[in-house]
């Protein structure tokens, strides 16, 4: 009777272990969406501050960059701890590569500011920010696909239970 109690609690114990992983991966899901929203959003400024580039000076474009490169790293913590609690799952890694693609954008941006302030007004930087909005996009959309399949999978193992 003592061994059937104990596998009871041990089955208990990992039902519970499963819904709180599940419930924090539905969170840290739902962050980074919110995350990557605020990245799409940093993109589309820093792209209208590209297309109107003669009205504004490198250093809008450089605290622009900084703070969208804030976001990446933070967006990328997030993206670490979901691989942990999902297992290292391809989708974790589709959200790095996507996020890896803004970065890149980001860094060559940042570059040719550095090398040349007056960088923000020739036509290599604008179509490089026009390139990290797509990607920004891109990578928000990424993030939605997971998120809606994540959800589609808990609401078939809710039916299936």
């Amino acid at each position: 009777m003592k061994r059937i109690t104990g596998y009871l609690c041990l089955l208990a114990a990992v039902s519970l272990t499963a819904t709180a992983n599940t419930d924090t991966l539905a969170g840290e899901l739902k962050e980074l969406r919110s995350e990557k929203r605020r990245i799409a959003d940093a993109a589309n400024e820093l792209g209208a501050l590209a297309r109107t580039s003669h009205i504004n000076s490198w250093e809008t474009h450089a605290i622009a960059l900084e703070q969208m490169k804030e976001l990446i790293n933070r967006s990328g913590a997030r993206i670490a701890r979901l691989q942990n609690l999902a297992g290292g799952s391809a989708q974790a890694l589709e959200l790095r590569e996507q996020l890896a693609a803004v970065a890149k954008h980001v860094t060559e941006l940042k570059q040719q500011i550095n090398e040349n302030r007056l960088a923000i007004r020739m036509p290599a930087y604008y179509w490089e920010a026009m390139k990290l909005v797509q990607a920004a996009e891109q990578s928000q959309a990424a993030v939605e696909r997971v998120m809606n399949a994540a959800l589609s999978r808990g609401a078939a193992k809710q039916a299936a239970d």
